[in-house]
């Protein structure tokens, strides 16, 4: 049954996510998913809810799923950084790393203070041998992060890496043209 008040249908949509919200808290993740799929379901023009059940999908690992609510999140919000922040990153597991370039720099146009996007796109760079840009994405993410935080340790493995190949690339002897 179809409820005829908006602000009814808005007000069960939020308190779905809400639910869904502490049941992800709770690790109940199938849950959180069924909750927002719920609260979709009484308000399907809000964008954080995809993004929000794109975001539990992608940590089940339902990336098609994921795919689709980044995809509709994007198109309802105007290019919310999150919807393309987890377009990017749909992509970056599914090895699309051009495409996973293209949205990590969207969301950081819309919001330049997020390290993860940073962090990602530098992996990114790194798998399309883009040494120099991985580097400095990567240092911009490492400047980001919180001294504490425990991807501060990753970010300089990272940037160990891209030093080390940078380094077997300069000691290739270098072959002359025929």
């Amino acid at each position: 049954m179809k409820l005829r008040w908006p602000w009814v249908r808005r007000a069960l949509a939020q308190q779905h996510y809400e639910r869904a919200l502490a049941f992800y808290d709770a690790g109940k993740i199938e849950m959180a998913v069924a909750d927002l799929s719920e609260a979709i379901r009484h308000n399907h023009r809000r964008a954080d809810l995809y993004a929000a059940r794109g975001l539990v999908w992608a940590e089940l690992g339902e990336y098609p799923y994921a795919e689709y609510d980044f995809e509709t999140a994007r198109r309802l919000s105007g290019g919310a950084m999150i919807a393309h922040y987890g377009l990017g990153m749909v992509a970056y597991f599914g090895a699309r790393y051009d495409e996973a370039i293209y949205h990590f720099s969207r969301a950081l146009e819309r919001d330049p203070e997020r390290a993860e996007c940073y962090y990602f796109r530098s992996v990114c760079h790194y798998e399309n041998a883009a040494l120099d840009q991985a580097e400095v994405d990567m240092s911009f993410a490492r400047q980001l992060l919180p001294p504490e935080d425990p991807r501060q340790l990753d970010a300089a493995r990272w940037l160990g890496v891209y030093r080390r190949e940078r380094e077997k690339i300069r000691r290739r002897p270098r072959q002359r043209p025929a």
